[in-house]
This record gives C-alpha cells, sequence and structure tokens, in this order.
C-alpha cells in the first residue's frame, strides 16, 4: 500500500474515532410539536441551549440524525424537562419550563459570542469562542417579566400582591445567589399553591 493511502486511511479513522469519542450528544425519549408536526422521538438534550436546531433520532438505535429548526417548535417535552415558546417584546423563545401556574417560571439558556481578542505575537484577531448564558422570565396573565437584579423583589411583590406573607421570601432572595433559579421555584410554587387553595 502506498503511503499517501496510509496517511488517507488513518485520517479517516482518526475523524472517524474522534467523533465517536467526543460527541456529547445523549438522546432521551419525547414529544417535539412543532407548528405543523407532532414528532415522537429520541431527543439529543445534552446542551439546553439547543441553538438553530434540534437534533432528534426516530428510534434510540438509529444511527442517522434528524434535525428540526427550534424557531419551527412550540413545544418540547422530554424525561428531563419541558419547554415552551414564550413571547418576548414581539420575538418568541423556546424555554424550559420551571414552575407553571398563575405564575409561571421559565429559564431561557442560549450561547453568547465572545468578541474576538487580538494576539499582539502573531498581529492576528483570534476567535473568543462562546459561553452559555442564562436569564429567568416570569410569565403572569399572557405578559413575559425577565428577571433582573434591580427590579427583582419589586416585581414579584406586584405580581404576587395579593398574597403578603410571601414577602419575607422574596425579600430574602439573593440575585448573584448561585441558588437563585432553586429560590425563584420555591417562591412561584408556595405562591400558585396558595392561588390554588383560594380558587385563584
Amino acid at each position: 500500500m502506498k503511503p499517501i493511502t496510509l496517511i488517507v486511511l488513518f485520517t479517516i479513522l482518526s475523524l472517524s474515532l474522534h467523533g465517536q469519542l467526543f460527541d456529547k450528544s445523549y438522546y432521551t425519549k419525547g414529544t417535539i410539536i412543532t407548528k405543523k408536526d407532532t414528532i415522537k422521538a429520541y431527543i439529543d438534550v445534552n446542551d439546553e441551549a439547543f441553538g438553530y436546531k434540534i437534533k432528534y433520532k426516530l428510534n434510540q438505535e438509529d444511527k442517522k440524525v434528524l434535525r428540526v429548526l427550534t424557531d419551527s417548535v412550540v413545544y418540547l417535552k422530554t424525561t428531563l424537562g419541558t419547554y415552551e415558546r414564550v413571547e418576548i417584546n414581539k420575538t418568541s423563545s423556546l424555554m424550559k419550563l420551571l414552575e407553571k401556574g398563575a405564575v409561571s417560571l421559565y429559564k431561557n439558556i442560549y450561547m453568547r459570542a465572545a468578541a474576538p481578542m487580538y494576539n499582539g505575537a502573531s498581529g492576528t484577531f483570534i476567535n473568543g469562542g462562546s459561553s452559555e448564558k442564562v436569564e429567568y422570565y416570569l410569565l403572569y396573565n399572557s405578559e413575559s417579566y425577565k428577571v433582573k437584579k434591580r427590579t427583582l423583589k419589586e416585581k414579584l411583590k406586584s405580581l404576587m400582591a395579593d398574597y403578603p406573607e410571601i414577602v419575607t421570601d422574596i425579600e430574602a432572595v439573593k440575585f448573584k445567589n448561585l441558588f437563585l433559579e432553586i429560590d425563584l421555584k420555591k417562591i412561584v410554587s408556595k405562591y400558585n399553591r396558595y392561588k390554588k387553595m383560594n380558587n385563584g
């Protein structure tokens, strides 16, 4: 066998092995509902920031991976969570549902591109990569509100004004706290239970 043929074969095998070893896909059973169709499938949920397209397989053993445009998906449910399309300022995003009720809580995860960095040694710009950004939204009477540090406590008090006893819980929330999501879920869940018990 000629050396060039061996190099080509080695390169192909290396790329194939790299793809298998470093494929981070994790498929779990679920349902995708688009504007036109309902798909029962195994959905790649390795990264909650789905990006431009959502990967799925019709059968778990399938090697063929199919894709659907994220913008066309209105609802997605897997064993790891439920995602719904939420309207924000005349646009919409597919967000993870954390709590559903009189007040609903959503988590929006997306990839944010970092600015290119200048490499003085080579005189060129290097790709800055990307980082995951997480935002939370409250939905009340079909209106969505982004959770912001400056206005979080006042917004919660305003939305939950009919339940004054919850103010203590709201005041205890620390925006930069690692447990912000847990704190928000507890407050929203407590308020929704109160509304159910009082026929709200």
